[in-house]
């Protein structure tokens, strides 16, 4: 089961702190994308869901994290391919290989 609560840097920092209620909107996303046929009621919310990541970061980023997670989950992701776009945007950010950042994510 895929779970939220906020990304940390290594000092502990909380850097994208998620609200209760923020949570449950990100389990629902999760949730609903991994519907494989949705209702019209489910794909109404969905999309509401994804109006309020335009909107908001923080749960843009855990909208990503969560479509990381199912893809991976659903074996869908070529790690190879997922290597090299990391490295791509590594070195396009100025980022060294061996800098990492910690993610709290609870499965």
């Amino acid at each position: 089961m895929f779970r939220c609560h906020a990304i940390f840097d290594l000092n502990g920092d909380n850097i994208l702190p998620l609200s209760a209620e923020l949570q449950k909107v990100i389990m629902e996303y999760y949730q609903l994308a991994s519907v494989k046929y949705l209702s019209d009621t489910q794909a109404n919310r969905l999309a509401e869901i994804l109006n309020i990541a335009q909107k908001n970061p923080t749960v843009n980023f855990w909208i990503i994290q969560a479509d990381y997670f199912i893809n991976e989950k659903l074996n869908l992701i070529n790690e190879n391919e997922l290597k090299n776009k990391q490295a791509k945007l590594r070195e396009y950010l100025g980022i060294e290989p061996n800098v990492k950042h910690q993610i709290s994510i609870i499965n």
